[in-house]
C-alpha cells in the first residue's frame, strides 16, 4: 500500500459522515431506549395507580363492613345488658315469691 492509499483511507475515516455516523446511531439507539424505558415507567405507574385505587375501594368497603359489625355488636351488647337486668328483676321476683311461700 502506498502513501497515497493510506492517506485516502485516513481522509475517508476522518470525514464527518464516517466519523460521526456511529455516534449518531448510538445516540439514536440510546434515545429510543430512553423513550421505551420512559413509556414502560409510565405504564407501570398507571398500573400502580389503578391498583392503589382498587385497594382504596376495597379498604373503604372493609371499613363500611367493620362499622356495621361494630354497630351490631353494640346493639347486641345493649340487648344482653337489658336481658341481664331483666333476669335479675325476675330473680328478685322469684325470690320474693319463694319467701312469701315459705312464710305461709
Amino acid at each position: 500500500m502506498d502513501d497515497r492509499e493510506k492517506l485516502d483511507r485516513i481522509v475517508a475515516a476522518e470525514s464527518p459522515f464516517q466519523k460521526y455516523i456511529v455516534q449518531l446511531i448510538v445516540l439514536i439507539f440510546i434515545a429510543g431506549g430512553g423513550w421505551v424505558t420512559l413509556a414502560n415507567v409510565n405504564a407501570l405507574a398507571e398500573d400502580n395507580k389503578q391498583a392503589i385505587e382498587s385497594e382504596a375501594q376495597k379498604t373503604n368497603e372493609i371499613d363500611k363492613k367493620l362499622i356495621r359489625i361494630e354497630t351490631t355488636q353494640e346493639q347486641m351488647k345493649k340487648q344482653l345488658e337489658q336481658a341481664a337486668r331483666t333476669a335479675q328483676e325476675n330473680q328478685r321476683k322469684l325470690d320474693q315469691i319463694l319467701n312469701k311461700l315459705e312464710d305461709d
